[in-house]
Formats: C-alpha cells, structure tokens, sequence
C-alpha cells in the first residue's frame, strides 16, 4: 500500500504542476490582452526568451518589457489572445509545452487581423515558482480580417 500511495501523491503531484503551467500561460495571456507589459515580463524566467519570429526576439525580463512597451504596444492596438490544446510534458523542475493560439488583432489605421499558430514554450522552476523559460510563436498565418488567411496569407510558415 505505501508504494501505490507513492505513486498516487506523485501522480497527483504532477498533475497540480501541469495545472500551475496552465495558470502560467492564461496569466500570460490576460497579461498581453490588458497590455500589462510588466506583468508580461515578470512570467519569464530571469533570463527567458520571447521570440516571436518575424515580430521580433528578445532575452531577459529588462528587454522584453521594452519590446512588449516600445514595439507591440504601437504595432498591435489590440488583441486578444486565446490559447488551447496544451500538451505539456515534465521533467523535474523543468517542463515543455504547445499550445495552438488564435488571436483577433488590431493594427494602426484600425486594420483586423487574424493570427494563428502555436506556441513553443519551455519553463523552468524558479525559486519555486513555474516561469516561462522561452515562449516561441510559429505562425500557420497571419491575414487581414477582410480577405482572410485562405486568399491573403500575410505571413506563413
């Protein structure tokens, strides 16, 4: 009975850590939507990474608040981040996840977009705590609202 009582608390200890990277990602999500740039960068690891292909990477918390303040917040005037499907793997007090993404955007000029992909994260404990060792976005598309990704696939992968 101690073994299966074993198994079962690290079984169930898993699963709360699956869930806390779960949180992880929804925070983030409500972080960018509200355009909390700071709280954006606090979800990183101290030396994380937020690569977003061709919108630009940056390294550490300092740069990529600057990014989120300086780049994102004049090229996106809106948007609003829905991510799903997570598969997400453990190892120790680091972890890898996917995630698909769909994102109604805004940019200058109120021009709609829609964005799609999914994400590439890594995370890694941090004093305890589950942050974003990496968030990369690959993108199946990126397309205005009004001519859609099936006739003006802006970016594809």
């Amino acid at each position: 009975m101690p073994k299966l009582l074993g198994t079962l608390e690290a079984r169930i200890r898993a699963l709360e850590e699956v869930e806390t990277i779960k949180r992880l990602k929804h925070e983030y999500c409500f972080a960018l939507d509200r355009r909390d740039w700071k709280r954006v960068a606090e979800l990183f690891a101290r030396n994380g990474t937020a690569d977003y292909g061709p919108i630009g990477k940056k390294r550490g918390r300092k740069a990529i608040f600057e990014f989120f303040r300086d780049v994102i917040s004049k090229d996106f005037t809106f948007f609003c981040h829905m991510a799903h499907n997570p598969v997400i793997d453990l190892d120790g007090n680091r972890a890898i996840g996917r995630w698909y993404f769909e994102i109604p955007a805004t940019v200058p000029r109120k021009k709609a977009r829609w964005i799609t992909g999914w994400y590439e994260d890594e995370y890694v404990k941090e004093g305890g705590v589950w942050k974003f060792f990496k968030v990369k976005s690959q993108y199946f598309y990126i397309s205005s609202y009004e001519k859609g990704w099936g006739r003006e696939p802006l970016i594809k992968s």
